[in-house]
């Protein structure tokens, strides 16, 4: 007898843990998006092209095993420029779309583009964005939409990450040619 109620009790247990758990997931089975930049280099001449990596995460909620899939959003990529460091940003236009297409994304993977730009003005950049910056994706929490491994992130509602300074130094080779924009977007590839 006294064998038989243990093993009620285990049962038990067992099934109230399960529907705690179904409980907990219909609030975190949510997914959640996250983004960061990375830059390979801190510095690089006038007129050098460079790859810049933009990376959209599905974080996976630690507590429970119930992260969804991501379905496919959008992230947003700026570029800001200033002439040093005592001047102020500013978001500059670049000559190609600055909306990322990003796919859908399994719990606990990333999706990675690089964006290779052509700097053809000297001073400094930094890159801004956010996971699905338009909330098309409903998430467990829209305020982590930028993490970032290096700089901290900026806060705006759907926070934004944003990248370290890089610096592009003058070019005794290539003049500033003022008909040009100062950054160009030369190409977009999905990295595997």
């Amino acid at each position: 007898m006294r064998h038989l109620k243990i093993m009620l009790l285990s049962v038990l247990l067992m099934t109230a843990n399960l529907q705690c758990k179904d409980v907990l997931c219909k609030v975190l089975n949510l997914c959640d998006l996250a983004s960061n930049i990375i830059l390979p280099v801190s510095g690089i001449l006038l007129g050098t092209n460079l790859g810049v990596v933009n990376e959209v995460l599905n974080i996976i909620e630690d507590s429970v095993d119930c992260t969804e899939e991501a379905d496919p959003s959008e992230s947003d990529f700026d570029v800001e420029y200033r002439a040093n460091a005592s001047s102020p940003w500013q978001i500059i236009p670049v000559a190609s779309d600055k909306v990322i297409q990003v796919g859908s994304i399994v719990a606990g993977q990333r999706e990675k583009d690089q964006l290779t730009y052509l700097f053809n003005l000297a001073g400094q950049y930094r890159f801004l964005t956010n996971a699905d910056y338009n909330t098309k994706v409903e998430e467990r929490s829209e305020g982590n939409n930028g993490y970032t491994t290096g700089k901290g992130v900026h806060p705006n509602g759907n926070n934004f990450a944003v990248s370290e300074i890089l610096t592009v130094y003058a070019n005794p080779d290539i003049p500033f040619d003022p008909a040009k924009p100062a950054v160009e977007l030369i190409g977009i590839k999905k990295i595997k």
